[in-house]
């Protein structure tokens, strides 16, 4: 999927703490490249925080599958701030089953549209809660949304940003219980997206 939309040859490293499988231990070091579906594909078998205290530089697209922003504030905020001072496009994904709670697309809609705002431009730009592509029993479905940048500055510190979400989003009747220190990705990837040329970044 990500060769469709990435010019040939682009480097794409996967962040994620599985990254060498369920039961692999996280590492912290860059494995690869590896040739993938044409893209030059490398892996960081670790949490996105730790991939962002390395000497890399900035990525030219971040992708985050189902991270958990709901659950994981704290720990994803120190990583939106940056994306959205650098203005760093970014593009989540999350998914809604029938019945089931959790971080719906409803969710991270009213997620960003709180820390980053919306109307085009710097903010929320694209959001998408439905798309066509549903398990054929109709129990699963994904929404994506892409920011760019963020409306107004957000601050250093998580906590102030914490009441703001915690009245919006109890506006849409989700339990907002985010936990200190938790560590995000569990069983997903985190995904940055690099054109060439590379020079030894990512």
């Amino acid at each position: 999927v990500l060769s469709d939309a990435l010019p040939s040859k682009a480097r794409v490293v996967l962040v994620g703490p599985h990254g060498l499988g369920a039961a692999a231990a996280p590492k912290e070091e860059l494995l690869g490249p590896y040739s993938c579906c044409d893209l030059e594909v490398c892996v960081f078998p670790h949490t996105y925080q730790r991939f962002m205290i390395q000497e890399f530089e900035p990525p030219q697209l971040v992708v985050l599958f189902h991270p958990g922003l709901d659950v994981h504030y704290f720990t994803w905020y120190p990583c939106i701030r940056q994306w959205t001072e650098q203005k760093i496009p970014l593009l989540i994904t999350a998914y809604r089953v029938p019945g089931g709670l959790g971080e719906t697309p409803q969710t991270v809609r009213t997620f960003l549209e709180c820390l980053v705002g919306t109307g085009g431009g710097q903010g929320l730009w694209v959001l998408e809660e439905e798309n066509p592509h549903v398990a054929e029993n109709g129990s699963f479905n994904a929404g994506y949304f892409v920011s760019l940048g963020s409306q107004g500055a957000l601050p250093i510190q998580a906590e102030e940003m914490y009441w703001p979400l915690f009245q919006a989003l109890g506006k849409i009747g989700h339990p907002f219980a985010p936990r200190v220190g938790a560590c995000p990705g569990d069983g997903g990837w985190d995904v940055v997206g690099r054109k060439q040329p590379w020079h030894g970044g990512v």
